[in-house]
């Protein structure tokens, strides 16, 4: 949420100052891909050739990779994102220089998964972590070091200045130089990432405005925020959607909201290049993004724009099926061959939690070094006028009790902020020898 009381250049603008004026101006970018605001529903598909020229452009941004040095990764998932980018990376003829990898176990429904989706696309693949499974996994009673991810969230709040969950964020060193291929952004042409938006065509602007406060997940999941920080944050959402409806059509709310805020803020650092990592994102592509804005809601909805392009740049990979999903049934339906109507079949359930991932074991073993933690922001920092201390306290005295992805990565983010705020972040380099590359302030 922006501050109080801070004025911001807004997303997708430019400030401009002519030559011997002080006079600041602003305009939409050049990239800027949003309609003007209107009452039409929009279109129920594009014809064959829009959807040709947007799988050409997708297809030429992919092959413009072969011009950068370096190894070519692309973290593959069972879902639809990375699939799209294997797609359009196999019509670009990447196969001699891709690797495809997954992060789990050796027998996790998603690296499974991601094997058999990288094997019909002809890319090498491999399993990322431990070659263990999950049974040996969960048998391990191998020591908790506390002191090591204690250390990674000091760099963490180096890295991010507790911007970015570190459930989420890279906390990890590295150590050569790799060119990542994302699948960020897939989610503008699925209707963003909130999917409490998918298909529903609301009857009035307040309704959206109202959706709007817990737009991706719960404002306060613990309930630790001071009352007037939570009313702030709700009003300035709500009227959010009040202004920009004005601009843009009523529907394409909550994918101007994705780009404007999610893409550019919360993946935004993950997203950032370094003298060892190169991050790309070649789904963004603002041709593609303003012709699947000329489609309804419904449509979008639907993941069409996801189906057309897969199917041009690689029809063998609409057939296998997904991690925990499906094709939308109109799309089954259009479709001349039988799309899978189960997800991907998987014989364990293997989730973070029962896996035991750092943060869970972390909050098991740490509750009362976290409650010392928030004791000291709040004798030493102002964090306690934007939430209630003692409450966070208690939270994190039982942190190993919590159950919810969301109320842990509450108690993750609280514990950078109090970091960042303690002046107790720990500067970190990504490279032995990325020191060449800095400099003293």
């Amino acid at each position: 949420m922006p501050a109080r009381s801070v004025r911001y250049l807004p997303p997708g603008h430019e400030a401009r100052v002519g030559h011997g004026d002080s006079r600041v101006s602003l305009h939409p970018s050049p990239v800027w891909v949003w309609p003007e605001a209107s009452d039409d529903r929009g279109r129920e598909n594009l014809t064959p050739a829009e959807w040709d020229e947007i799988t050409d452009a997708l297809v030429t941004n992919f092959r413009a990779l072969r011009s950068i040095s370096g190894r070519l990764r692309l973290s593959l998932t069972g879902g639809k994102d990375s699939r799209l980018c294997l797609a359009l990376a196999k019509a670009a003829g990447l196969q001699d220089r891709m690797v495809t990898f997954t992060n789990g176990t050796i027998d996790s429904p998603e690296v499974l998964c991601a094997s058999a989706v990288a094997e019909a696309a002809g890319f090498p693949h491999k399993q990322a972590g431990w070659p263990l499974t999950t049974a040996q996994v969960l048998a391990s009673d191998a020591p908790f070091d506390s002191d090591a991810v204690w250390r990674r969230l000091r760099q963490h709040a180096y890295r991010f200045e507790a911007i970015v969950c570190p459930w989420d964020g890279t906390t990890d060193p590295l150590r050569s130089t790799t060119v990542s291929i994302k699948g960020f952004g897939g989610e503008l042409y699925r209707r963003s990432h909130a999917k409490r938006f998918r298909g529903k065509r609301l009857s009035s602007v307040d309704s959206m405005a109202k959706m709007f406060v817990n737009y991706h997940q719960p404002l306060d999941p613990l309930g630790v925020l001071r009352r007037s920080e939570t009313e702030f944050q709700a009003d300035w959402l709500q009227n959010w959607v009040y202004d920009e409806v004005r601009r843009i059509p009523f529907d394409l709310a909550p994918e101007k909201f994705y780009v404007d805020y999610r893409l550019g803020h919360w993946n935004g650092p993950m997203g950032q290049s370094t003298p060892w990592r190169i991050n790309v994102n070649p789904l963004l592509l603002p041709v593609a993004a303003r012709k699947n804005l000329e489609l309804s809601l419904e449509v979008r909805s639907s993941e069409r724009f996801h189906f057309e392009i897969m199917r041009r740049a690689a029809p063998e990979l609409v057939v296998v099926p997904f991690l925990n999903d499906v094709w939308a049934p109109e799309i089954a339906a259009d479709f001349e061959i039988e799309l899978p109507r189960e997800p991907f079949p998987t014989a364990i359930e293997a989730s973070a939690h029962t896996l035991k991932a750092w943060q869970w074991r972390f909050l098991e073993h740490e509750g009362k070094a976290i409650a010392s933690v928030f004791k000291d922001a709040d004798r030493s920092t102002d964090m306690s006028t934007i939430c209630d201390m003692r409450k966070l306290r208690r939270r994190a005295r039982r942190a190993g009790e919590l159950e919810r992805v969301i109320d842990a990565k509450a108690v993750l983010s609280a514990i950078v902020v109090s970091l960042a705020l303690l002046g107790q972040a720990e500067s970190v380099l990504d490279h032995p020898d990325a020191r060449m590359f800095s400099s003293e302030r």
